[in-house]
Protein backbone atom coordinates (compact mmCIF):
# COMPACT_ATOMS: atom_id res chain seq x y z
CA UNK A 1 0.00 0.00 0.00
CA UNK A 2 1.30 3.10 -1.04
CA UNK A 3 -0.52 6.89 0.58
CA UNK A 4 0.08 10.08 -1.14
CA UNK A 5 -1.27 12.53 0.91
CA UNK A 6 -1.37 16.27 -0.41
CA UNK A 7 -0.85 18.28 3.09
CA UNK A 8 -2.53 22.14 3.75
CA UNK A 9 -6.49 21.85 1.77
CA UNK A 10 -8.45 24.50 3.20
CA UNK A 11 -4.90 27.13 3.10
CA UNK A 12 -6.71 29.11 0.26
CA UNK A 13 -8.65 28.94 -3.28
CA UNK A 14 -5.78 28.46 -5.16
CA UNK A 15 -3.97 26.25 -3.50
CA UNK A 16 -7.95 23.81 -2.74
CA UNK A 17 -7.94 24.24 -6.88
CA UNK A 18 -4.39 22.39 -7.13
CA UNK A 19 -5.29 19.75 -4.35
CA UNK A 20 -8.35 18.88 -5.95
CA UNK A 21 -6.92 18.49 -9.39
CA UNK A 22 -4.12 16.37 -7.76
CA UNK A 23 -6.50 14.10 -6.15
CA UNK A 24 -8.87 13.75 -9.25
CA UNK A 25 -5.53 13.39 -11.65
CA UNK A 26 -4.05 10.42 -9.32
CA UNK A 27 -1.48 13.13 -8.15
CA UNK A 28 -2.17 11.84 -4.43
CA UNK A 29 -4.66 9.55 -2.75
CA UNK A 30 -5.63 11.63 0.18
CA UNK A 31 -5.37 14.94 1.36
CA UNK A 32 -5.39 16.67 4.92
CA UNK A 33 -7.90 19.66 5.69
CA UNK A 34 -7.35 22.73 8.23
CA UNK A 35 -10.58 23.78 9.65
CA UNK A 36 -9.50 27.09 10.36
CA UNK A 37 -8.26 28.46 7.20
CA UNK A 38 -9.81 30.93 4.61
CA UNK A 39 -10.09 28.47 2.36
CA UNK A 40 -12.17 25.80 4.57
CA UNK A 41 -15.65 26.37 3.44
CA UNK A 42 -14.29 26.30 -0.46
CA UNK A 43 -12.73 23.29 0.52
CA UNK A 44 -15.92 21.56 1.68
CA UNK A 45 -18.00 22.91 -1.09
CA UNK A 46 -15.29 21.05 -3.82
CA UNK A 47 -14.78 17.85 -1.47
CA UNK A 48 -18.72 17.17 -1.40
CA UNK A 49 -19.27 18.53 -5.22
CA UNK A 50 -16.47 16.14 -6.23
CA UNK A 51 -17.00 12.90 -4.26
CA UNK A 52 -13.87 12.70 -2.64
CA UNK A 53 -15.37 12.68 1.15
CA UNK A 54 -13.47 9.19 1.44
CA UNK A 55 -9.81 11.04 0.82
CA UNK A 56 -9.83 13.75 3.64
CA UNK A 57 -8.43 13.97 6.75
CA UNK A 58 -7.41 16.49 9.10
CA UNK A 59 -4.86 19.13 8.57
CA UNK A 60 -4.71 20.02 13.30
CA UNK A 61 -3.56 23.39 13.15
CA UNK A 62 -2.04 25.24 16.12
CA UNK A 63 0.16 27.23 14.30
CA UNK A 64 -1.30 29.02 11.61
CA UNK A 65 -4.22 31.26 11.34
CA UNK A 66 -7.04 32.31 13.80
CA UNK A 67 -8.05 30.00 16.07
CA UNK A 68 -11.86 28.37 16.19
CA UNK A 69 -11.97 28.74 19.84
CA UNK A 70 -11.22 31.41 22.17
CA UNK A 71 -9.22 30.15 25.40
CA UNK A 72 -6.20 29.62 23.37
CA UNK A 73 -5.54 33.37 22.03
CA UNK A 74 -4.65 34.17 25.73
CA UNK A 75 -1.95 31.75 25.67
CA UNK A 76 1.36 33.14 24.21
CA UNK A 77 2.88 29.41 23.52
CA UNK A 78 0.46 29.35 21.03
CA UNK A 79 -0.96 33.10 19.73
CA UNK A 80 0.37 36.65 19.11
CA UNK A 81 -0.93 39.27 20.38
CA UNK A 82 -3.51 39.80 17.94
CA UNK A 83 -5.08 36.38 18.69
CA UNK A 84 -3.33 34.84 16.00
CA UNK A 85 -1.58 31.59 15.58
CA UNK A 86 2.11 32.39 16.00
CA UNK A 87 3.44 30.43 12.02
CA UNK A 88 7.02 30.04 13.36
CA UNK A 89 7.15 28.41 16.67
CA UNK A 90 10.93 28.10 17.55
CA UNK A 91 10.60 26.45 20.91
CA UNK A 92 10.29 23.37 21.74
CA UNK A 93 6.83 21.96 23.50
CA UNK A 94 7.95 19.48 26.18
CA UNK A 95 5.75 20.35 29.06
CA UNK A 96 2.47 22.10 29.07
CA UNK A 97 0.69 23.65 31.72
CA UNK A 98 -3.24 22.30 32.64
CA UNK A 99 -4.54 25.47 31.56
CA UNK A 100 -2.67 25.09 28.49
CA UNK A 101 -3.37 21.44 27.88
CA UNK A 102 -7.06 22.49 28.42
CA UNK A 103 -6.83 25.12 25.66
CA UNK A 104 -5.40 22.85 22.92
CA UNK A 105 -7.48 20.23 23.92
CA UNK A 106 -10.61 22.93 23.29
CA UNK A 107 -8.81 23.80 20.30
CA UNK A 108 -8.22 20.31 18.59
CA UNK A 109 -11.49 19.12 19.50
CA UNK A 110 -13.16 22.16 17.73
CA UNK A 111 -11.32 21.57 14.45
CA UNK A 112 -12.46 17.99 14.44
CA UNK A 113 -15.97 19.26 15.57
CA UNK A 114 -16.06 21.57 12.38
CA UNK A 115 -14.94 19.23 10.12
CA UNK A 116 -17.62 16.61 11.27
CA UNK A 117 -20.29 19.58 11.31
CA UNK A 118 -19.65 19.90 7.33
CA UNK A 119 -20.04 16.04 6.95
CA UNK A 120 -16.46 15.24 6.57
CA UNK A 121 -15.68 11.42 7.97
CA UNK A 122 -11.53 12.37 8.67
CA UNK A 123 -9.59 9.45 7.03
CA UNK A 124 -6.71 10.23 9.10
CA UNK A 125 -5.24 12.67 11.29
CA UNK A 126 -1.95 15.06 10.63
CA UNK A 127 -0.46 18.28 11.76
CA UNK A 128 0.81 21.47 10.95
CA UNK A 129 4.50 22.62 11.34
CA UNK A 130 4.60 18.65 12.33
CA UNK A 131 3.37 19.82 15.60
CA UNK A 132 2.16 16.37 17.05
CA UNK A 133 5.47 15.76 17.41
CA UNK A 134 6.08 17.69 20.53
CA UNK A 135 6.11 15.73 23.56
CA UNK A 136 3.67 17.80 25.12
CA UNK A 137 1.10 18.03 21.94
CA UNK A 138 1.51 14.15 21.42
CA UNK A 139 -0.69 12.93 24.24
CA UNK A 140 -3.56 15.12 23.45
CA UNK A 141 -3.61 14.73 19.66
CA UNK A 142 -3.34 10.75 20.06
CA UNK A 143 -6.38 10.52 23.15
CA UNK A 144 -8.41 12.76 20.77
CA UNK A 145 -7.95 10.99 17.43
CA UNK A 146 -9.35 7.94 19.23
CA UNK A 147 -12.19 9.87 21.31
CA UNK A 148 -13.19 10.79 17.75
CA UNK A 149 -12.47 7.62 16.17
CA UNK A 150 -9.89 8.92 13.77
CA UNK A 151 -8.30 5.43 11.96
CA UNK A 152 -4.98 6.69 12.42
CA UNK A 153 -2.74 9.08 12.83
CA UNK A 154 0.35 9.97 10.19
CA UNK A 155 3.59 8.14 11.79
CA UNK A 156 6.86 10.91 11.96
CA UNK A 157 9.37 10.40 9.07
CA UNK A 158 11.36 7.41 8.96
CA UNK A 159 13.08 7.26 5.57
CA UNK A 160 15.06 9.77 4.14
CA UNK A 161 18.11 11.91 5.03
CA UNK A 162 17.59 11.53 9.07
CA UNK A 163 18.65 14.72 10.39
CA UNK A 164 20.48 13.47 13.46
CA UNK A 165 20.57 10.28 15.26
CA UNK A 166 18.88 11.70 18.49
CA UNK A 167 16.01 12.84 16.36
CA UNK A 168 15.69 9.57 14.79
CA UNK A 169 16.17 7.76 17.88
CA UNK A 170 13.17 10.22 19.28
CA UNK A 171 11.08 9.89 16.32
CA UNK A 172 11.10 5.63 16.67
CA UNK A 173 9.69 6.18 20.32
CA UNK A 174 6.73 8.34 19.10
CA UNK A 175 6.49 6.04 15.94
CA UNK A 176 6.62 2.68 18.21
CA UNK A 177 3.72 4.64 20.94
CA UNK A 178 1.34 4.85 17.20
CA UNK A 179 2.04 1.17 17.06
CA UNK A 180 0.73 0.30 20.80
CA UNK A 181 -2.43 2.52 20.31
CA UNK A 182 -3.00 0.97 17.05
CA UNK A 183 -3.36 4.43 15.66
CA UNK A 184 -0.52 3.64 12.21
CA UNK A 185 -1.55 2.28 8.86
CA UNK A 186 2.16 2.24 7.28
CA UNK A 187 5.48 1.48 8.54
CA UNK A 188 6.92 4.50 6.49
CA UNK A 189 6.67 8.01 6.20
CA UNK A 190 8.83 10.72 4.45
CA UNK A 191 8.53 13.43 2.10
CA UNK A 192 8.58 13.10 -1.64
CA UNK A 193 12.18 13.91 -1.63
CA UNK A 194 13.13 11.43 0.98
CA UNK A 195 10.98 8.76 -1.17
CA UNK A 196 13.34 10.03 -4.14
CA UNK A 197 16.02 9.19 -1.48
CA UNK A 198 15.20 5.64 -0.53
CA UNK A 199 14.65 4.92 -4.56
CA UNK A 200 17.85 5.80 -5.81
CA UNK A 201 18.97 3.79 -3.16
CA UNK A 202 17.00 1.04 -4.07
CA UNK A 203 14.53 0.34 -1.56
CA UNK A 204 11.38 1.55 -3.38
CA UNK A 205 9.82 -1.71 -3.75
CA UNK A 206 10.41 -2.35 0.43
CA UNK A 207 8.54 0.83 0.98
CA UNK A 208 5.84 0.83 -1.59
CA UNK A 209 4.51 -2.03 0.27
CA UNK A 210 3.63 -0.07 3.38
CA UNK A 211 4.18 3.83 2.96
CA UNK A 212 3.14 7.20 3.46
CA UNK A 213 4.43 10.11 0.92
CA UNK A 214 3.61 13.74 1.91
CA UNK A 215 3.41 16.48 -1.78
CA UNK A 216 2.41 19.98 -1.32
CA UNK A 217 0.45 20.92 -4.58
CA UNK A 218 0.35 24.26 -5.51
CA UNK A 219 -0.15 25.90 -9.31
CA UNK A 220 3.00 27.30 -11.05
CA UNK A 221 2.27 31.03 -12.97
CA UNK A 222 1.11 28.39 -16.06
CA UNK A 223 -1.29 26.69 -13.92
CA UNK A 224 0.18 23.37 -13.89
CA UNK A 225 0.32 21.57 -10.71
CA UNK A 226 3.88 21.04 -9.10
CA UNK A 227 4.85 20.23 -5.62
CA UNK A 228 5.57 23.70 -3.83
CA UNK A 229 8.67 22.38 -2.13
CA UNK A 230 10.93 20.48 -4.89
CA UNK A 231 8.92 22.28 -7.91
CA UNK A 232 7.98 19.02 -9.62
CA UNK A 233 5.12 18.82 -12.00
CA UNK A 234 2.76 16.44 -10.29
CA UNK A 235 1.24 15.57 -13.90
CA UNK A 236 4.21 13.95 -15.25
CA UNK A 237 4.44 12.16 -11.79
CA UNK A 238 1.22 10.31 -11.56
CA UNK A 239 1.55 9.02 -14.78
CA UNK A 240 4.68 6.97 -13.36
CA UNK A 241 2.35 5.04 -10.72
CA UNK A 242 -1.33 4.29 -9.94
CA UNK A 243 -3.21 3.14 -7.02
CA UNK A 244 -3.02 0.87 -5.09
CA UNK A 245 1.13 1.07 -6.50
CA UNK A 246 4.00 -1.06 -4.79
CA UNK A 247 6.46 1.55 -5.84
CA UNK A 248 6.94 5.40 -7.49
CA UNK A 249 9.45 5.60 -10.23
CA UNK A 250 11.34 8.89 -10.14
CA UNK A 251 13.80 8.25 -12.64
CA UNK A 252 14.20 10.79 -15.39
CA UNK A 253 12.02 13.23 -13.32
CA UNK A 254 13.28 17.08 -13.62
CA UNK A 255 12.62 19.82 -12.06
CA UNK A 256 11.13 22.27 -14.94
CA UNK A 257 13.56 24.30 -16.55
CA UNK A 258 13.42 28.00 -16.83
CA UNK A 259 15.50 28.59 -19.88
CA UNK A 260 12.53 27.43 -22.06
CA UNK A 261 10.95 30.77 -21.42
CA UNK A 262 14.48 32.78 -21.00
CA UNK A 263 15.48 35.12 -24.07
CA UNK A 264 17.12 33.68 -26.76
CA UNK A 265 21.38 33.37 -26.22
CA UNK A 266 23.16 35.70 -28.51
CA UNK A 267 26.67 34.09 -29.98
CA UNK A 268 28.82 35.98 -27.29
CA UNK A 269 26.72 34.87 -24.57
CA UNK A 270 27.00 31.45 -25.61
CA UNK A 271 31.14 31.86 -25.94
CA UNK A 272 31.09 33.16 -22.43
CA UNK A 273 29.10 30.17 -21.09
CA UNK A 274 32.69 28.61 -22.28
CA UNK A 275 34.66 31.05 -20.05
CA UNK A 276 32.69 30.56 -16.95
CA UNK A 277 33.23 26.81 -17.54
CA UNK A 278 37.04 27.22 -17.20
CA UNK A 279 36.53 29.40 -13.88
CA UNK A 280 34.19 27.16 -11.90
CA UNK A 281 35.24 24.60 -9.65
CA UNK A 282 33.29 21.10 -8.71
CA UNK A 283 32.85 20.63 -5.25
CA UNK A 284 30.41 17.57 -4.44
CA UNK A 285 27.77 18.08 -6.82
CA UNK A 286 27.48 22.19 -6.28
CA UNK A 287 29.82 24.03 -8.75
CA UNK A 288 30.96 27.14 -7.46
CA UNK A 289 32.51 29.98 -9.17
CA UNK A 290 36.36 30.54 -9.08
CA UNK A 291 36.31 34.67 -8.59
CA UNK A 292 37.40 37.03 -6.42
CA UNK A 293 35.32 40.34 -5.82
CA UNK A 294 36.47 42.50 -8.93
CA UNK A 295 36.02 39.83 -10.91
CA UNK A 296 32.71 38.81 -9.69
CA UNK A 297 31.69 42.24 -9.86
CA UNK A 298 32.90 42.31 -13.63
CA UNK A 299 31.27 38.84 -14.36
CA UNK A 300 27.47 40.68 -12.79
CA UNK A 301 28.17 43.77 -15.42
CA UNK A 302 28.41 41.19 -18.25
CA UNK A 303 25.35 39.65 -16.70
CA UNK A 304 23.65 42.87 -17.40
CA UNK A 305 24.81 44.02 -20.43
CA UNK A 306 23.28 40.79 -21.84
CA UNK A 307 20.07 39.66 -22.72
CA UNK A 308 19.59 36.61 -20.44
CA UNK A 309 17.84 36.53 -17.13
CA UNK A 310 19.95 34.77 -14.09
CA UNK A 311 20.73 34.30 -10.80
CA UNK A 312 23.32 34.54 -8.37
CA UNK A 313 23.41 31.87 -5.41
CA UNK A 314 25.69 31.89 -2.40
CA UNK A 315 26.37 28.43 -0.93
CA UNK A 316 27.28 28.04 2.72
CA UNK A 317 27.15 24.56 4.96
CA UNK A 318 23.47 24.41 5.02
CA UNK A 319 22.97 24.90 0.94
CA UNK A 320 26.19 22.18 0.77
CA UNK A 321 24.28 19.70 3.02
CA UNK A 322 20.51 20.12 0.98
CA UNK A 323 21.72 19.90 -2.21
CA UNK A 324 23.61 16.27 -1.32
CA UNK A 325 20.38 15.49 -0.15
CA UNK A 326 18.31 16.06 -3.11
CA UNK A 327 19.84 16.23 -6.26
CA UNK A 328 17.05 18.39 -7.93
CA UNK A 329 18.18 20.97 -5.57
CA UNK A 330 21.53 20.43 -6.39
CA UNK A 331 20.69 20.86 -10.27
CA UNK A 332 18.41 24.12 -9.29
CA UNK A 333 21.30 25.52 -7.60
CA UNK A 334 24.19 24.84 -10.40
CA UNK A 335 21.66 26.63 -13.32
CA UNK A 336 22.75 29.62 -11.16
CA UNK A 337 24.45 32.17 -13.69
CA UNK A 338 26.72 32.41 -10.93
CA UNK A 339 27.24 30.60 -7.29
CA UNK A 340 29.61 31.54 -4.91
CA UNK A 341 31.33 30.15 -1.61
CA UNK A 342 29.71 31.36 1.15
CA UNK A 343 31.02 29.54 3.83
CA UNK A 344 34.57 28.25 5.15
CA UNK A 345 33.83 24.75 4.98
CA UNK A 346 33.45 25.03 0.69
CA UNK A 347 36.77 26.97 0.67
CA UNK A 348 38.76 25.07 2.56
CA UNK A 349 36.90 21.76 0.66
CA UNK A 350 38.03 23.64 -2.20
CA UNK A 351 41.44 23.61 -1.00
CA UNK A 352 41.85 20.01 0.30
CA UNK A 353 40.61 18.50 -3.08
CA UNK A 354 43.65 20.64 -5.11
CA UNK A 355 40.60 23.17 -6.70
CA UNK A 356 41.71 26.20 -4.26
CA UNK A 357 39.26 29.44 -4.52
CA UNK A 358 40.31 32.72 -4.77
CA UNK A 359 38.69 33.29 -1.44
CA UNK A 360 34.71 32.76 -0.28
CA UNK A 361 32.25 35.65 -1.40
CA UNK A 362 29.78 36.07 1.60
CA UNK A 363 26.04 37.31 0.07
CA UNK A 364 25.69 40.05 2.69
CA UNK A 365 29.48 41.53 1.22
CA UNK A 366 28.56 41.15 -2.09
CA UNK A 367 25.67 43.03 -1.94
CA UNK A 368 27.41 45.81 -0.22
CA UNK A 369 29.98 45.96 -2.88
CA UNK A 370 27.52 45.87 -6.00
CA UNK A 371 25.91 48.75 -3.94
CA UNK A 372 28.94 51.03 -4.26
CA UNK A 373 29.92 49.42 -7.76
CA UNK A 374 26.33 50.04 -9.33
CA UNK A 375 26.41 53.33 -8.29
CA UNK A 376 28.08 55.10 -10.78
CA UNK A 377 26.51 52.75 -13.41
CA UNK A 378 23.45 53.71 -12.76
CA UNK A 379 21.71 50.00 -11.59
CA UNK A 380 18.17 50.35 -10.27
CA UNK A 381 17.76 48.06 -6.92
CA UNK A 382 14.69 46.16 -5.99
CA UNK A 383 14.49 44.35 -2.45
CA UNK A 384 12.19 41.66 -1.97
CA UNK A 385 11.73 39.62 1.10
CA UNK A 386 12.47 39.92 4.76
CA UNK A 387 10.16 40.42 7.85
CA UNK A 388 7.35 43.29 8.23
CA UNK A 389 9.09 46.66 7.28
CA UNK A 390 12.69 44.94 7.27
CA UNK A 391 12.61 45.67 2.87
CA UNK A 392 11.61 49.11 3.80
CA UNK A 393 14.30 50.12 6.52
CA UNK A 394 17.11 48.32 4.31
CA UNK A 395 16.58 51.10 1.50
CA UNK A 396 16.53 53.70 4.15
CA UNK A 397 19.78 52.15 5.40
CA UNK A 398 21.60 51.43 2.03
CA UNK A 399 20.35 54.79 0.52
CA UNK A 400 21.76 56.25 3.61
CA UNK A 401 25.59 54.20 3.46
CA UNK A 402 25.15 54.88 -0.15
CA UNK A 403 24.19 57.85 -1.58
CA UNK A 404 23.21 58.03 -5.23
CA UNK A 405 22.07 54.62 -4.85
CA UNK A 406 18.36 53.60 -6.93
CA UNK A 407 16.34 51.76 -4.80
CA UNK A 408 13.40 51.32 -7.62
CA UNK A 409 10.92 49.02 -5.33
CA UNK A 410 10.40 47.06 -2.36
CA UNK A 411 8.34 43.90 -1.34
CA UNK A 412 7.98 42.12 1.70
CA UNK A 413 6.04 38.91 1.08
CA UNK A 414 3.81 36.83 3.41
CA UNK A 415 5.43 33.81 5.18
CA UNK A 416 3.50 31.58 2.53
CA UNK A 417 2.97 30.92 -1.00
CA UNK A 418 1.85 34.14 -3.33
CA UNK A 419 -1.96 33.69 -4.23
CA UNK A 420 -2.24 34.46 -7.75
CA UNK A 421 -3.37 37.93 -7.40
CA UNK A 422 -0.40 38.51 -5.19
CA UNK A 423 2.08 37.19 -7.69
CA UNK A 424 0.05 39.55 -10.37
CA UNK A 425 0.77 42.28 -8.04
CA UNK A 426 4.40 41.63 -7.68
CA UNK A 427 5.28 41.05 -11.32
CA UNK A 428 3.23 44.54 -12.05
CA UNK A 429 5.32 46.22 -9.72
CA UNK A 430 8.87 44.81 -11.00
CA UNK A 431 7.66 45.76 -14.55
CA UNK A 432 6.88 49.33 -13.25
CA UNK A 433 9.89 49.73 -11.31
CA UNK A 434 12.37 48.65 -14.06
CA UNK A 435 15.00 47.18 -11.91
CA UNK A 436 18.34 45.74 -12.53
CA UNK A 437 18.71 43.70 -9.74
CA UNK A 438 16.15 41.85 -7.58
CA UNK A 439 17.19 41.26 -4.12
CA UNK A 440 16.10 38.05 -2.82
CA UNK A 441 15.70 37.54 1.09
CA UNK A 442 14.04 34.54 1.63
CA UNK A 443 16.97 32.12 2.92
CA UNK A 444 17.82 28.82 2.45
CA UNK A 445 16.79 26.43 -0.32
CA UNK A 446 13.78 28.10 -0.67
CA UNK A 447 15.34 31.46 -2.12
CA UNK A 448 17.07 29.67 -5.24
CA UNK A 449 13.70 27.68 -5.62
CA UNK A 450 11.74 30.89 -5.94
CA UNK A 451 14.41 32.44 -8.13
CA UNK A 452 14.69 29.82 -10.45
CA UNK A 453 10.68 29.67 -10.34
CA UNK A 454 10.19 33.23 -11.06
CA UNK A 455 13.27 34.04 -13.67
CA UNK A 456 11.04 33.90 -16.77
CA UNK A 457 7.95 36.01 -14.95
CA UNK A 458 9.97 38.57 -13.53
CA UNK A 459 11.26 41.37 -15.72
CA UNK A 460 14.21 41.91 -14.20
CA UNK A 461 18.14 40.89 -15.70
CA UNK A 462 19.39 39.32 -12.10
CA UNK A 463 18.22 38.17 -9.26
CA UNK A 464 20.39 37.50 -6.23
CA UNK A 465 19.43 35.46 -2.90
CA UNK A 466 21.59 36.86 -0.32
CA UNK A 467 19.67 35.04 2.85
CA UNK A 468 20.58 36.86 6.13
CA UNK A 469 22.24 40.23 4.63
CA UNK A 470 18.66 42.07 4.92
CA UNK A 471 18.31 41.22 8.61
CA UNK A 472 22.32 41.91 9.19
CA UNK A 473 22.57 45.75 6.83
CA UNK A 474 19.45 46.39 8.63
CA UNK A 475 20.63 46.00 12.21
CA UNK A 476 17.79 43.10 13.01
CA UNK A 477 20.57 40.79 13.49
CA UNK A 478 24.20 41.18 14.35
CA UNK A 479 26.46 40.33 11.92
CA UNK A 480 30.03 38.97 12.60
CA UNK A 481 32.73 41.35 13.14
CA UNK A 482 35.19 41.87 10.49
CA UNK A 483 37.84 39.71 12.39
CA UNK A 484 35.73 37.21 13.14
CA UNK A 485 34.82 36.69 9.42
CA UNK A 486 38.26 36.74 8.06
CA UNK A 487 39.20 33.68 10.34
CA UNK A 488 36.08 31.61 9.10
CA UNK A 489 34.48 31.42 12.41
CA UNK A 490 31.07 33.51 11.02
CA UNK A 491 29.00 30.08 11.65
CA UNK A 492 30.43 29.99 15.22
CA UNK A 493 29.40 33.89 15.56
CA UNK A 494 25.67 33.24 14.02
CA UNK A 495 24.85 30.10 16.90
CA UNK A 496 25.87 32.54 19.70
CA UNK A 497 23.91 35.38 18.36
CA UNK A 498 21.08 33.86 16.02
CA UNK A 499 18.71 32.60 18.41
CA UNK A 500 17.72 28.89 18.72
CA UNK A 501 16.51 28.02 15.76
CA UNK A 502 20.47 29.31 13.88
CA UNK A 503 21.73 27.60 16.64
CA UNK A 504 19.73 23.88 15.81
CA UNK A 505 20.21 24.83 12.18
CA UNK A 506 24.03 25.04 12.45
CA UNK A 507 24.60 22.70 14.98
CA UNK A 508 22.93 19.82 12.63
CA UNK A 509 23.92 21.28 9.27
CA UNK A 510 27.83 21.93 10.31
CA UNK A 511 28.77 18.49 11.62
CA UNK A 512 26.94 17.03 7.97
CA UNK A 513 29.12 19.63 5.89
CA UNK A 514 32.35 18.68 7.93
CA UNK A 515 31.67 15.03 7.15
CA UNK A 516 30.69 15.00 3.75
CA UNK A 517 33.72 17.55 2.96
CA UNK A 518 35.56 14.29 4.26
CA UNK A 519 33.53 12.00 2.15
CA UNK A 520 34.50 13.98 -0.67
CA UNK A 521 38.03 14.54 -0.32
CA UNK A 522 38.60 10.56 0.46
CA UNK A 523 36.66 10.14 -3.03
CA UNK A 524 39.21 12.66 -4.47
CA UNK A 525 42.44 11.47 -3.20
CA UNK A 526 41.33 8.09 -3.67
Amino acid sequence: MLIVNADDLGLDSRTNAAIIASLERQCCSSATLMANMDGFEDACELVHERGLLEHVGIHVNLSNGVPLTGAIRRMPRFCDGDGRFRLLRGERVLRLSAEERAAAAAEIRAQIGRLKANRIGITHLDSHKNLHEEIGIFGIVTALAIEAGIPYVRRFRNIGWMTSAIKSAYRSMLNQRLERLGLTRTRYFGSIADYRYECARGNGERLGDSCEVMIHPCLDRDGNIIDRLTRWPLAELARQYDYPGTTISFSGHRYRSPSATERPSSGCEKERAKVDESKQRLLGPVRIDSLDMPEALARLDEMLAGTERRYVSFCDANLFVQAHRDPIFAEVLNRSGMTFADGVLMTILARLIGKPLPRRLPGPSFMLAVCNHGIKRGYRHFFFGGAEGVAQDLEKKLTEKYPGLIVAGVYTPPFRPLTADEEEDLRRRVREARPDLVWVGLGGPKQVFWMADHLAALDAPVMLGVGAAFDFHTGRVPWAPRWIRTIGMEWAYRMATGGRRVFRRNLECVPQAFLLMMREVWRTRL
